[in-house]
């Protein structure tokens, strides 16, 4: 079984590829940000487990820290999980830089 700070670093991967910015000639709200904001408030595993959907469908990928520490804090192993699988279908080596700096920022984790 994998231990919790390893499923931190698996999401810290995948929110340093995800986007909040608003892709040009739109003027509704973005889908990204969207699905990020349902998977950070969302308390039905249903309707986090769909905005996983809308991100892993998504291409243009971005830092977001502070999503991420809400993230990492209060997700369930069901979502943390189906965060990990998008993640592995992902490029890790582009996010590896942004990866570090969010991870050692997380407080009562060791720093990488």
């Amino acid at each position: 079984m994998t231990s919790y700070p390893l499923f931190r670093v698996m999401i810290a991967v995948l929110i340093a590829l995800s986007s909040v910015a608003c892709p040009k000639g739109r003027g509704t709200e973005d889908p990204i940000a969207a699905a990020l904001q349902r998977l950070s408030t969302a308390t039905n595993p249903k309707v986090r487990l769909s905005a996983l959907d809308t991100l892993r469908d998504s291409r243009d990928l971005r830092v977001n820290p502070a999503l991420l520490k809400r993230l990492l804090e209060e997700s369930d192993p069901t979502v943390l999980t189906a965060l990990i699988r998008l993640v592995a279908e992902r490029r890790l080596n582009d996010a590896l830089p942004a990866l570090l700096t969010i991870v050692r920022r997380v407080p009562g984790e060791p720093r990488v």
